[in-house]
């Protein structure tokens, strides 16, 4: 099983603009049409309930795709769950690890948020990061990595994705 990370920061490493949770407001066209083919690409995705309740109105369930989202309180949830398809766990992520693992899934993708992915990180869960690096700065908001983390990473691919300067890089993660 692959477990990759999907993110976009600014160049400051901030994932949201301050406060401002919603980060399609400052992300670029070729971000959303990468992180749309990420989605595609992948059989599992594993998100927080802030990332969660952000994009829920956007989510078509389906069977091809099952969405975990862990939360600390997924009996808030319990009337929202889809067998299969949107499940909400309070496991570890070595748990929900194993747990994926069981079930067969073979791609597995980490959408946010920043506690979670330095989970991953700190465990030695994640293959590969996918990471958008957007031209702004902010100075505050979300950081990806909450706290310290040594991962060694090796530099897949890197494109520029518009004039603006928008990097589309890709890494695997070294163990």
């Amino acid at each position: 099983m692959e477990i990759a990370v999907a993110v976009v920061t600014s160049l400051d490493n901030r994932m949201t603009h301050g406060n401002q949770d919603d980060i399609h407001t400052w992300v670029s066209h070729e971000d959303q049409v990468r992180f749309k083919a990420l989605r595609q690409a992948h059989d599992t995705l594993i998100m927080g309930s802030t990332v969660y309740e952000l994009m829920r109105e956007a989510m078509a369930h389906t069977s091809e795709r099952l969405r975990i989202v862990l939360t600390s309180r997924p009996g808030d949830y319990a009337a929202e769950g889809v067998p299969g398809q949107l499940e909400f766990h309070d496991k570890t992520v070595s748990e929900i690890a194993s747990y994926l693992e069981a079930q067969g899934r073979q791609k597995v993708l980490i959408v946010g948020g920043g506690r979670m992915i330095t989970d991953f990180l700190s465990h030695g869960l994640v293959d590969k990061l996918y990471l958008t690096l957007e031209p702004r700065l902010f100075g505050e908001g979300v950081q990806m990595v909450t706290q310290p983390v040594d991962c060694k990473l090796r530099l897949e691919s890197c494109e520029q994705a518009n004039e603006a300067g928008t990097l589309l890089l890709t890494y695997a993660v070294e163990r």
